[in-house]
């Protein structure tokens, strides 16, 4: 969203689009990192599925901050939750595990090793734009924005990441990301 966190691109801004007439289904793709792309691509309606429609029931995955993010802990937290809800919630099916946070930023996956943690973590959704405030970040990783970035604690890789991101002109962004019946994320959701 142009303007957001007072970044503005007067003559790169578009509007993404949306449209299904029952033959095709034309709008902006999301990328694997996250970014809605610019042009547009036409689907046909008879070989896709839309998995996932506004106003579908979803849970909301909360991160604890104290829990290490490796992907095999987090996909049996997945599992886990996939199996208390319909049991304790039948009456509320879902069709997704989303989940919204400064974790799901995709400027991590340039700035960190792909080995690390959290790009792993970030492998198991589907990520998608939402733009949040980087201070979530900066409290989480320094424990408030920094006053001085020259002399914050570079003790940590994720807070040299994020110390040369900002040292060279970058933001982080936030972002979001889902996981629904079908996806690929091993090991996540069985398949139907």
């Amino acid at each position: 969203r142009d303007g957001t966190k007072g970044i503005k691109d007067p003559g790169g801004k578009w509007t993404s689009r949306r449209e299904a007439d029952g033959r095709a289904i034309r709008g902006n793709p999301i990328a694997a990192d996250g970014r809605a792309v610019r042009d547009p691509a036409e689907l046909p309606a008879a070989e896709w599925e839309e998995t996932l429609r506004p106003d579908d029931p979803v849970l909301d995955m909360h991160i604890p901050a104290e829990d290490p993010l490796a992907p095999e802990a987090v996909r049996d937290s997945v599992r886990r939750g996939l199996e208390f809800f319909p049991r304790h919630f039948p009456e509320q099916p879902f069709k997704a595990v989303v989940c919204y946070a400064w974790l799901l930023d995709p400027t991590f996956q340039r700035i960190l090793p792909l080995q690390a943690n959290l790009p792993g973590f970030q492998k198991l959704f589907h990520l998608f734009p939402l733009w949040e405030s980087e201070e979530r970040a900066f409290e989480r990783v320094f424990g408030g924005r920094p006053a001085d970035f020259k002399s914050a604690p570079r003790d940590t890789g994720i807070r040299r990441a994020i110390l040369d991101l900002y040292a060279s002109g970058g933001r982080l962004i936030g972002g979001a990301g889902g996981i629904w019946r079908g996806d690929s994320a091993p090991g996540v959701f069985p398949q139907r």
